[in-house]
């Protein structure tokens, strides 16, 4: 059976499940999330991971998608938000929500 790793805390009513996935699925060695990007690094988006189709849909729709070269621009005093330049336009993401979006670094 294949190492566990949390991904996220969903609280019930009474209770507090934890959804888990596998190591190997997580750790990809040579890709990284968009939240990993640093200022100096252009990055590509490679896919989109995520069980949330209206948050796919939504990135989809705004050019997240394979292939669109990206880059860190600018993020805020703590780091979340940070803003990332893809397609000619400045796009502002949540940490947690970079943290859904696979890069190769070019």
């Amino acid at each position: 059976m294949p190492a566990l790793d949390s991904q996220k805390i969903i609280q019930g009513r009474d209770t507090m499940f934890q959804r888990s996935r596998p190591v190997a699925q997580q750790m990809n060695s040579d890709t990284l999330t968009l939240a990993d990007l640093r200022p100096e690094q252009q990055g590509e988006i490679v896919k989109i991971e995520t069980e949330d189709g209206v948050f796919k849909r939504r990135m989809q729709s705004l050019g997240v998608v394979a292939g669109t070269p990206v880059t860190l621009d600018r993020s805020a005093p703590l780091g979340d938000p940070r803003i990332y330049s893809l397609m000619g336009y400045s796009l502002g993401l949540r940490n947690a929500e970079a943290q859904q979006i696979r890069i190769r670094v070019k």
